[in-house]
């Protein structure tokens, strides 16, 4: 599956078809895999990562594309098979040491796992807790009150955080 045959479609488009595939899936055994949803929320993701790519050439990005193609079984485009075959030879060839000087470091240094790896286990609960709560009490406003209180019911600390993981959030899926 091309990226192309999601991101044309529109969000309405996108539940119609995973209606009709919920459908077809009723009537069968086993689990049907990802959802139309799903892959279509990715597709805008992957979009989103070769555009940042042409523009900053951050190498990491590189294996964030492939994982997002093997994880929705999209055909990878040119642009990420000729920057993986780049990258994969320059250590195939002996001209990388390792697979950090050609992909980037796993991690920036002085990151903190632990707390990224907390954060990025809660970033979506606190998104759809807010779209919950904005849901239920439409006229709550989305500011530091609401952020406030929906990081003392998840534990973290400041309004400045939560507000930060919303938006970041709301970034990815405002498509």
């Amino acid at each position: 599956m091309k990226v192309e045959d999601l991101t044309i479609l529109t969000l309405d488009e996108a539940i119609k078809a995973q209606y009709e595939e919920d459908k077809k899936w009723l009537s069968l055994p086993g689990h049907p895999g990802r959802s139309i949803i799903q892959k279509w929320i990715d597709a805008h993701y992957f979009k989103a990562l070769e555009k940042e790519y042409n523009k900053s050439k951050n190498k990491r990005i590189i294996l964030e594309a492939v994982d997002v193609c093997a994880l929705n079984d999209f055909d990878l485009p040119d642009w990420l098979k000729q920057a993986f075959r780049m990258a994969y030879n320059k250590v195939k060839a002996y001209r990388a040491g390792s697979w950090s000087e050609v992909f980037g470091d796993a991690h920036p240094k002085g990151m903190h796992r632990d707390a990224k790896r907390e954060a990025r286990e809660k970033n979506h609960l606190v998104y759809l807790r807010i779209r919950e709560i904005l849901d239920a009490e439409p006229e709550t406003p989305v500011d530091g009150y609401l952020f406030e209180r929906v990081g003392r019911e998840f534990g973290i600390g400041s309004k400045t955080k939560i507000s930060e993981i919303y938006y970041k959030v709301k970034k990815r899926f405002d498509i």
